[in-house]
């Protein structure tokens, strides 16, 4: 699984329930964008690129392996993580 197909994988799992319009008008999408890039392997990197897309755009293939997902269309966060801000959020 390459770190892009990770990636939208641990974001979907953060969105699954929400709507990107909800997101997008509060700030959400990039909180979602953090923690996706916190607890992936980009954790060290300075920008992480972060896939989203409406929930009704991501399925898995079939006989394809677990956590496999294919997504169109979508767009690309480009957020740099933060162990504090993770922290903060993981509070709430």
């Amino acid at each position: 699984m390459t770190d892009k197909q990770r990636l939208i994988y641990d974001l979907s799992l953060q969105c699954a329930a929400a709507q990107y319009t909800q997101y997008t008008k509060d700030g959400k999408t990039t909180q979602a964008a953090m923690l996706a890039a916190w607890f992936s392997q980009g954790r060290d990197s300075g920008q992480v690129a972060v896939d989203y897309t409406q929930v009704r755009n991501v399925r898995k293939p079939n006989g394809a392996r677990p956590g496999m997902v294919i997504y169109d269309p979508y767009q690309t966060a480009y957020v740099t993580p933060d162990e504090a801000v993770v922290k903060s959020l993981a509070g709430k």
